[in-house]
C-alpha cells in the first residue's frame, strides 16, 4: 500500500496515470502505474534511511525541468550521519527519476512544510519556501 498521487498521462493512451508513493525497506519510492492494465512504468527512488520516517513527505510539482513531465519532490528530516535534524526536499525528474534540485536548510526549524510557490523570478520555474518556526541558533 502507499499514498495515491494523481499523475498525468506519460505513455500517451489518453489516460492519467496514477504514481503511488511508498516507503519500503527503509527505501522512499513513487512507482507510475498505467491504470488501464497496472502496468508500472517507472520506478523513482530516494536514499535508503537517509530521513526520519515519520516526515517523508511526497509532493507532486509541475515541471521543474521544463521536459513537459511533472515533476516529485521528497521532503524529510535527515537522519544520516552529520546532517541529523536537518530538512530537505529533493526534487526528481517525473520523466528521467533523476535529480533536478536539492533543497537544504539548517537543522533550527520546527513545524515545517514545503510550500510551492508561482514562478516570481521569470524563469518559468515554480519557487520552492520552506515555513515553519525558525529557531534562533
Amino acid at each position: 500500500s502507499g499514498i495515491p498521487l494523481l499523475w498525468q498521462d506519460v505513455n500517451g493512451d489518453g489516460v492519467t496515470e496514477l504514481g503511488v508513493f511508498s516507503v519500503g525497506g527503509g527505501v522512499p519510492s513513487l512507482s507510475i502505474i498505467n491504470p488501464v492494465d497496472s502496468a508500472e512504468l517507472s520506478n523513482i527512488r530516494w536514499a535508503a534511511g537517509a530521513y526520519v520516517p515519520s516526515s517523508i513527505t511526497p509532493i507532486a510539482l509541475p515541471d521543474m525541468d521544463s521536459d513537459g513531465v511533472m515533476d516529485i519532490g521528497l521532503f524529510g528530516i535527515r537522519q544520516d550521519e552529520g546532517n541529523e535534524g536537518k530538512p530537505q526536499f529533493f526534487v526528481r525528474s517525473g520523466s528521467t527519476g533523476k535529480r533536478i534540485s536539492v533543497f537544504n536548510w539548517p537543522a533550527n526549524w520546527k513545524n515545517m512544510q514545503v510550500v510551492v510557490m508561482d514562478d516570481l523570478t521569470g524563469d518559468g520555474v515554480p519557487e520552492i519556501a520552506l515555513e515553519g518556526t525558525f529557531k534562533d541558533g
